[in-house]
């Protein structure tokens, strides 16, 4: 499997950094290294599946297994589809048309998983001042770093001080490069006013990465600290109504909650679709047009700039307590 892995990397252009090395370590404990990779099938991975309901499949540093919260079945999935996309880049492009490395479609099975949808919570103007009112300083800048710029938490606390660049007639925008955008596709980020006054105040406390506590790297945002500023906020439901909205857990208002929201405002600025599509990173395109062409990001830069204009006087908090 790992000379498959190797030629599927080089044909997506990936390299050790990417997303997707830690899976493909995860997975190479399940398909023995000398394993034709005609024979793997489902039964295959029995072993993982059984792992992945027990205790989850990640490891730590000693080995041990982590157990994850979430459907352990779509864990699994996640691996099964990974090791299915390989061989079936192997079956349809690897060797010649009479010989290629894997010569049937391996009808790897992906677990049926049921789970509703979480609802999202849509927070109004006075719980939003009231989350906010109870974030520490760090949560805070990023919360109203995603009200300006629509990015998901991940690629919020992975923006760099090195793709911070200045662009003549635009102003200041990070870049996001495919290999750190989960569509894999580089993405162009305008900073508006506030935006730009937010990354201003992180300078200086760490040399790599904007947003960061105590001058440290900032993993995962929706933690311990953000659950107790929703609870003192007042948004934090236990009912059972909103336990079914959120598959069994308290519901909250999340990161992902707050991109919809910042992508609802846009729509009531009367934005185009295509720009919020580009905003949000939902479009394709070449690198070329999509981040040094003036005219594909002087639409997101009117866009952006007036959503820090508008009159919504949650804007207008101070950024810092």
């Amino acid at each position: 499997m790992g000379d498959a892995v190797a030629a599927y990397w080089e044909h997506k252009g990936y390299t050790k950094d990417h997303r997707s090395h830690k899976e493909f370590v995860i997975l190479s404990r399940y398909i023995p290294e000398d394993m034709p990779l005609d024979e793997i099938c489902n039964d295959t991975f029995s072993q993982l599946r059984k792992d992945s309901e027990k205790h989850g499949l990640r490891l730590d540093k000693y080995g041990k297994p982590v157990r994850k919260k979430g459907n352990k079945k779509a864990g699994a999935n996640t691996y099964i589809s990974l090791a299915r996309t390989v061989l079936l880049y192997c079956m349809t492009y690897k060797g010649t048309a009479k010989n290629r490395w894997v010569t049937l479609n391996p009808g790897l099975i992906i677990d049926s998983v049921k789970k509703q949808k979480r609802k999202p919570w849509i927070l109004n103007e006075d719980e939003e001042e009231r989350l906010f009112a109870e974030m520490p300083d760090h949560l805070e800048r990023i919360a109203r770093f995603c009200l300006n710029t629509t990015l998901r938490s991940g690629e919020i606390v992975n923006l760099k001080w090195e793709d911070l660049h200045n662009m003549e007639k635009i102003g200041n925008l990070f870049i996001i490069y495919e290999d750190e955008h989960k569509n894999t596709e580089p993405k162009p980020v305008y900073l508006n006013s506030i935006a730009y006054e937010i990354v201003a105040k992180c300078r200086g406390h760490n040399d790599t990465y904007v947003f960061t506590y105590q001058g440290r790297r900032i993993k995962k945002v929706v933690r311990k600290a953000w659950h107790k500023a929703c609870q003192r906020a007042g948004l934090w439901d236990t009912s059972p109504e909103a336990m079914k909205r959120a598959n069994g857990e308290a519901h909250y208002p999340i990161m992902h909650d707050l991109r919809k929201l910042a992508c609802t405002r846009l729509d009531d600025l009367d934005m185009s679709l295509n720009t919020r599509k580009k905003i949000m990173g939902h479009t394709t395109g070449d690198i070329t047009d999509d981040l040094y062409t003036f005219n594909h990001i002087n639409p997101m830069k009117k866009a952006l700039d007036k959503l820090a204009k508008s009159e919504n006087k949650l804007i207008f908090l101070p950024i810092a307590k």
